[in-house]
């Protein structure tokens, strides 16, 4: 099976460092921007089915995309979408510590287990909904060309997973905004690339937190 995975463009809210979660937040004018790059990278690609998360920034991406694979089956899933952060969406790292004093050093601490009040954990996330939609992926999709889009989490748990990586390593795994990885899945041996659009970088394996 031959993975793309694509992130959603940026939003207001990547720039102010603020958690959205399930937030239904627009990309904004850079997010567009790079959307087009996305689009304009995976013009030629071919695809047999692609799978994106229903929130808006996600959507608004893979509006960009579809352009050019208009007969292109699509599915809106509820398993590509960001973790529920719960309380905490809308919030940045001092705001939640003004409000919630101890909350994010305990996050930071023990980020996969950390059990969002009103949402979910990482390790929910990827022992949950992400594990199941991975698995019909081998199921259903096994020798076909699939797109992906989703978040920079779900993407860190799908990544992970497939690579077989412990907790830690994949909440270390990062995905820019304008990150592609190319995943080659089979069953005993991975193979990972990225593409930085902005940048023209390019490299195999997983790019990690800076």
């Amino acid at each position: 099976m031959h993975l793309t995975i694509c992130r959603h463009g940026e939003t207001d809210f990547n720039v102010q460092r603020r958690l959205q979660g399930w937030m239904d937040t627009p990309i904004n004018g850079h997010g567009l921007e790079q959307a087009k790059l996305v689009a304009k990278r995976l013009r030629w690609e071919r695809f047999d089915c692609a799978f994106c998360s229903p929130l808006r920034r996600t959507r608004e991406t893979f509006s960009e995309v579809i352009k050019f694979h208009k007969d292109l089956p699509a599915q809106f899933r509820d398993e590509l979408k960001e973790i529920s952060l719960g309380i905490y969406e809308g919030l940045n790292a001092r705001e939640i510590d003004e409000k919630y004093p101890g909350h994010w050093s305990r996050r930071v601490d023990s980020k996969y287990d950390f059990e969002h009040k009103g949402g979910e954990s990482y390790k929910g996330m990827d022992l949950g909904r992400v594990a199941n939609f991975l698995q019909e992926l081998r199921e259903k999709c096994s020798s076909r060309r699939v797109l992906v889009m989703t978040h920079q989490g779900t993407a860190k748990m799908m990544l992970g997973s497939m690579l077989g990586l412990t907790p830690e390593e994949k909440m270390g795994i990062n995905m820019p905004n304008d990150c592609i990885y190319f995943v080659e899945y089979r069953p005993h041996k991975t193979g990972v690339s990225y593409e930085l659009l902005e940048s023209g970088n390019k490299g195999g394996g997983v790019l990690k937190n800076p």
